[in-house]
């Protein structure tokens, strides 16, 4: 044969399963350290160290937060399996983030999880419990008011002037008897009220200037309602709780008020919730058309009773407080001790964090003392300024369950987690509250979720189930068709085209367009699967499409591929947590107690290595020249190498400065370090060569160091139709040639 025997190009990576004779033309036997997306033999960079870590123990969990303003990566980690979510939340920039795995359910953000050693250093428990105290309503009584005034202007406009102050609202309905002229006298009419001593409403008759009338009579009209209170907690990151019990009953006429008191004035749950800036927030029954709902009255703070001072200007009323902790709309129930300023309750403005300014009907210029009462809401709101956006919408909002796990966001702005055989679904956009009427069992343990697009994927101790639907409270639930056990909760990943895990015959997948399947079923039997993988330890990540999996002792790179189905790639790291940065094309890995950046831009190339598939000729040949066609010299390659020397002069020189880099007997103890060695790196080397080995009939017969491309003799004196070809090297090598003569070398 003097043409060329074999041309080697495209190369795949390893198919344990499959004999090393009937492996398809460029698979391999077996491919390590390489990246095969190209179709050459590339080798993957070095790992570089980026961070130590503060916890000991086996890392089982990293994730990264970016400091504001200058990127830097601060690792939050666990000896832990822990799930970390996130939510959309409209206007944060604090890097929020929900997580379990780490006693109960979590969140924190980046200033309190690296407010100190050993991230994260704070958190907050998930969710809010349900309030003990119940408040207590009281009616108070409307005393009937008397006249001095009255008037009406030619619209029909009716002025009443009382004799003390009225106490109505406006929008309060009143019956009116006893006055003189004509068509004073109504029942359930609505007013307008004008000053803290006059009120309006309209009237039939004649204009008429003011009149005395100390006969008339106005007394609270309108139908007598059942109502009730309850109140919330309130966080500062607007994370409302389950409301109280409601408070008994009490029957009101709108324009009576209604004091709310036994308001919590202390935080009684224990410690680890944000209990900093939070509020109560106070609601009342009011019926309607499609049923009774509760409205906000009140938002107040949790606190003791504060007092101060006040000054009123007009009707204008600013109070001085030293930190009051209310915001603008807050309410305020407020006695002025001394000066003429009517007590009640009060919107407020915020001012400062020690002054806030409020509005009274009445008019004057006085100032005095004031207290604010901590446990107390004056409702005087009438029903016509209660909106839509005031109704409760935390009745379901109950706090996640303690043992729950495995958070994970999906679609719609919703989080999900397990417990047991349970799913739990947040509230969408509310990552604090899991209704326990959004939950659904499955027939089995659940092991871990996945999501592919609009598919929640439940993986169990046996067969998977999916949950669609676009809220928790329409969720369909089914049964897939293939008994596919999850045996590992951290190797379940999102690869792009389905959701893969550890199962007992290999990785298997979902995807909407295959169902359930074996991912890795044209590269791994049963048998093999479970020879080189622990498929109860495998941690899986995600790496530029493809499965990164360790189980801490043996590490692959899995690819799917439309010619042969998939292929794998072995590697020399292992890995016990990792995390994948896909804005940055970023993988990171923790063996130990340092982070690892994979394939890092900053140091050289890996040694790959690569053995063909068993090839076998139609007839017994010799070959006699080969030809490894190779990048043995790039800038790139050249350029990321200076990198690395950079990196290594500079640790060499901190740990001469630091006079410890050992070499001396006895200037460490034996067994750690080599006698007369020393700790300095040696700098690396720019050249690139490869080793190329030839095997016939499964028997090496040649092995050598090649430095370029021209042509090389291989052994004669042998005939074969059986051969494999071993290259190892850390340049990038695109062919290998191989023919019986060098001059059939020349035609390839």
């Amino acid at each position: 044969m003097a043409g060329t025997a074999l041309k080697i190009t495209k190369f795949f990576g390893q198919a344990p399963k499959i004999s090393p004779e009937l492996l398809p033309e460029t698979v391999a036997q077996y491919a390590f350290n390489l990246d095969l997306s190209s179709g050459d033999l590339l080798p993957y960079r070095r790992a570089e160290e980026t961070a130590t870590l503060d916890k000991v123990g086996t890392i089982k969990t990293i994730y990264p937060l970016f400091t504001p303003g200058t990127g830097e990566t601060k690792w939050l980690h666990w000896i832990t399996d822990v799930d970390v979510a996130t939510a959309q939340i409209e206007g944060d920039t604090t890097q929020r983030i929900y997580y379990t795995g780490d006693g109960v359910p979590k969140v924190t953000n980046y200033s309190m999880a690296t407010s100190g050693a050993a991230f994260p250093t704070a958190s907050y428990t998930l969710g809010l419990p349900l309030p003990t105290a119940t408040p207590t309503a009281t009616v108070g009584t409307f005393a009937q008011k008397s006249s001095t005034l009255r008037a009406r202007d030619a619209g029909g406009t009716a002025t009443i002037t009382t004799s003390v102050a009225h106490g109505l609202t406006t929008g309060d309905y009143v019956t009116t008897t006893t006055f003189g002229g004509t068509g004073y006298n109504l029942t359930n009419i609505p007013v307008t009220v004008l000053t803290p001593t006059t009120f309006s409403y309209f009237s039939f008759g004649a204009a008429e200037v003011s009149t005395a009338d100390t006969a008339g009579r106005v007394d609270i009209a309108g139908v007598v309602s059942p109502r009730t209170y309850v109140f919330a907690y309130y966080t500062a990151w607007e994370e409302e709780s389950v409301p109280s019990e409601p408070s008994a009953a009490v029957f009101v006429k709108e324009g009576q008020t209604v004091t709310v008191t036994g308001l919590p004035t202390s935080w009684s749950h224990g410690a680890g919730y944000q209990t900093t800036g939070m509020k109560l927030r106070v609601y009342r029954t009011v019926a309607g058309v499609s049923g009774t709902e509760y409205y906000r009255v009140a938002t107040i703070p949790l606190g003791g009773a504060t007092s101060g001072t006040y000054a009123r200007v007009g009707t204008t009323i600013t109070v001085t407080m030293t930190a009051h902790g209310l915001d603008t709309d807050d309410h305020a129930a407020l006695t002025f001790t001394t000066g003429t300023a009517t007590s009640g309750g009060y919107k407020v403005t915020k001012v400062d964090a020690n002054t806030f300014t409020c509005v009274d009907i009445a008019s004057g210029a006085t100032s005095g003392n004031v207290t604010r009462a901590a446990d107390t809401v004056i409702d005087d709101v009438d029903v016509a300024t209660l909106d839509a956006d005031t109704i409760l919408e935390s009745a379901d909002y109950d706090q996640p369950d303690p043992d729950m796990q495995g958070l994970l966001t999906i679609h719609n702005s919703m989080i999900v987690g397990f417990f047991g055989n349970t799913v739990c679904f947040c509230e969408p956009g509310k990552p604090h509250a899991w209704p326990i009427k959004y939950r659904q069992q499955i027939d089995a343990p659940i092991v871990a979720l996945g999501a592919f697009g609009t598919v929640l994927l439940v993986l169990t101790e046996k067969t998977p189930w999916t949950l669609t639907g676009n809220n928790p409270g329409a969720q369909s639930l089914a049964r897939t068709d293939f008994i596919l056990p999850c045996l590992s909760k951290r190797s379940v990943l999102h690869i792009g085209f389905g959701v893969a895990w550890a199962s007992t015959g290999g990785l298997a997948v979902y995807s909407t367009t295959i169902g359930t399947d074996y991912l890795t079923k044209n590269v791994h039997s049963w048998n093999t699967w479970v020879q080189e993988v622990t498929p109860t330890a495998l941690v899986g990540e995600y790496y530029r499409g493809r499965y990164f999996g360790s189980d801490g002792a043996n590490t692959f790179i899995f690819e799917r591929n439309d010619q042969v189905g998939g292929h794998l790639v072995e590697t020399d790291l292992t890995f016990t947590a990792a995390h994948y940065i896909a804005l940055t094309d970023e993988f990171y890995f923790v063996n130990g107690s340092s982070v690892h950046l994979w394939n890092s831009p900053n140091v050289g190339p890996t040694t790959l290595d690569w053995k063909s598939k068993v090839f076998t000729t139609k007839e017994y040949i010799n070959l006699g020249a080969a030809r490894v066609i190779a990048d043995y010299a790039t800038p790139e390659g050249e350029a990321a190498i200076a990198a690395e020397n950079v990196l290594i002069t500079a640790a060499n020189a901190a740990m001469i400065a630091s006079g410890e880099i050992g070499g001396d007997m006895g200037a460490d103890d034996v067994g750690v370090l080599t006698l007369a060695s020393s700790r300095l790196t040696p700098l690396a080397t720019t050249e690139f060569t490869a080793v190329f080995q030839l095997f016939v009939d499964k028997q090496l017969i040649y092995s050598n160091t090649i430095t370029d491309d021209l042509p090389f003799r291989l052994p004669t004196g042998y005939r074969s139709d059986t051969f494999e070809i071993r290259v190892a090297t850390t340049a990038r090598v695109r062919a290998i040639h191989l023919a019986e003569t060098m001059a059939g070398l020349r035609g390839a």
